[in-house]
């Protein structure tokens, strides 16, 4: 299935890094589409899970999920489908 786009959606990493979410696949475990504006690389484009996991990055990536933009994203990728 092909990416989902919805209006990108500005958020913090859980080390305050600029996150933006640009899409939805949900036929990967790594749902949200996006990127982040890291110190060391610049922008790079990144993948997280439901539980806000950075795919192949440092920990400092990750999506705080308790915040409420994060989880409205989960909950949206949910109604489409993800898992």
């Amino acid at each position: 299935m092909a990416i989902i786009t919805i209006n990108p959606v500005t958020t913090k990493t859980t080390k305050g890094f600029s996150a933006t979410v640009t899409g939805i696949d949900p036929t990967n475990c790594d749902c949200l589409i996006g990127e982040i504006m890291t110190p060391g690389k610049g922008l790079i484009e990144v993948q997280w899970s439901l539980g806000g996991i950075c795919r192949d990055t440092h920990e400092s990536c990750n999506l705080d999920m308790r915040e409420n933009v994060n989880s409205n994203l989960r909950d949206t990728a949910l109604r489409l489908g993800a898992k």
